[in-house]
C-alpha cells in the first residue's frame, strides 16, 4: 500500500505540471 500510496500521487503532480505546461502555452 506504501508503494501505491507514493506512485499514484507522484503521477498526479506529474499529470498537474503537464497541465499546467499546456495551459501556459496555450495548447488546451
Amino acid at each position: 500500500t506504501g508503494r501505491v500510496t507514493v506512485s499514484h500521487p507522484n503521477k498526479n503532480i506529474k499529470t498537474g505540471t503537464v497541465k499546467s505546461i499546456c495551459r501556459q502555452a496555450g495548447w488546451i
